[in-house]
């Protein structure tokens, strides 16, 4: 009997983890904050990589036919490593439970299976995002060590009534033409990210829409214009939700804008394991785990040059 009934969980759980992309279609939106590698697999504990430092100076380099010393680019690379997490939570199927679901023709139940599955996708997420629980090693994209952190708009307070559209539209600009600056001008950062409640307050400033004459235009729209008319940037603004920007342990009065250029070369975080249930294990007679496992790492930040955090007054 308990092989039929190893038999059975064991077919639930490969049906279950051929639904993974389906079933975690809107949590793998990560990719949206970060790319995503999987250049690790079970057994690597961590991931060498090198952190770029130094300018690219322009107005140098140049040479002519009695030129006898060339210029150097004083570009050094820091070399770090990547921790790997390892994660794992089991859930338990008697027998008899089994048993009585194929007995009465119905599907595994398989929601135990689902609950670990969404923990672990939470926590790779968290992860990434914010770093590794009591981690220090294990930053993420919010909270690098590496990136600088702007706290010249601290005083900055969307729940101030004079908080205007034009005021908060300024504040955004100025942001990202620091980000650029910050790169040295090198890297035309792509992507804004806001504390979710925070960029709903911007979202709710309106003024009448001058350029089409109709209806009204929110501070966000308007800053993704402006950004496409002065440097052809497609801006993202994307939302930081408040089950993981709490993570970030920030004064209780502020809250964290990243503004950065996405893309592999400037930071990923790698995930050689996916979220996967196990192959049921029989523990005792009549008792079988089924276990959930996962391997990430934090954010991997090879150009803190291309990333900027700033820091302004949280909404209450």
């Amino acid at each position: 009997m308990n092989e039929n009934i190893a038999l059975e969980l064991a077919q639930a759980v490969a049906t279950f983890n051929e639904g993974f992309a389906e079933r975690n279609s809107k949590e793998l939106q990560l990719g949206k904050y970060i790319p995503i590698t999987q250049k690790g697999n079970e057994f690597t504990e961590s991931i060498a990589y090198g952190v770029v430092d130094g300018t690219s100076d322009i107005g140098t380099g140049f040479i002519d036919e009695n030129t006898t010393s060339f210029d150097t680019n004083e570009v050094s690379l820091r070399a770090k490593k990547g921790f790997y997490l390892d994660w794992r939570k089991v859930t338990a199927y008697t027998d008899l439970g089994v048993a009585k679901a194929k007995n009465y023709g119905f599907e595994l139940d398989t929601s135990k299976i689902r609950r670990l599955e969404i923990n672990a996708m939470d926590n790779l997420i968290n992860t990434a995002l914010i770093g590794g629980n009591n981690l220090d090693q294990v930053a993420g994209l919010f909270n690098s060590p590496d990136v600088a952190t702007d706290a010249s708009f601290g005083t900055f307070d969307l729940n101030d009534p004079s908080a205007t559209f034009n005021k908060a539209m300024d504040v955004l600009l100025d942001m990202y033409d620091i980000a650029y600056r910050n790169s040295d001008y090198e890297y035309l950062p792509d992507t804004m990210v806001l504390n979710s409640d925070v960029l709903q307050k911007f979202r709710r400033l309106m003024v009448d829409n001058i350029a089409t004459n109709s209806g009204k235009i929110s501070v966000i729209e308007s800053v993704i214009a402006s950004i496409k008319d002065s440097y052809d940037v497609d801006l993202k603004i994307l939302p930081l939700l408040p089950k993981y920007a709490k993570g970030l342990k920030l004064k209780p009065n502020l809250s964290r804008v990243a503004i950065y250029k996405y893309g592999e070369d400037f930071m990923h975080v790698d995930c050689p394991i996916y979220p996967i249930a196990s192959i049921p294990l029989q523990k005792s007679v009549g008792l079988f785990e089924v276990a959930v496992d996962a391997k990430f790492t934090g954010a991997i930040v090879k150009q803190p040059k291309a990333i900027r955090y700033f820091d302004i007054k949280a909404i209450k």
